[in-house]
């Protein structure tokens, strides 16, 4: 929502040679499509496999296994807890 991390991200990605879309939560299912995969940060990954984050990462996690597409969580290790 408020693209805390994301144009940084984008960069980095683009910098290690790797094509960026950015598409923001709302157009996610209008170009999912024409994409081979997705890749959110989020807030917490817990034991279980869950994903704690923001607005938007449930709807893409919805579209991606409609789609079959892969759908990847990219976050930092002091972002995995054991409860939530």
């Amino acid at each position: 929502p408020d693209r805390v991390g994301v144009v940084e991200q984008a960069r980095g990605l683009m910098d290690a040679g790797i094509p960026v879309t950015f598409v923001t939560d709302a157009g996610v299912a209008a170009v999912m499509e024409r994409v081979d995969m997705a890749i959110v940060g989020a807030e917490a990954v817990v034991e279980s496999g869950g994903v704690v984050n923001r607005t938007g990462t449930f709807q893409i996690g919805i579209i991606c296994a409609a789609l079959k597409k892969p759908l990847y969580v990219a976050v930092e290790s002091y972002k995995f807890a054991r409860l939530y």
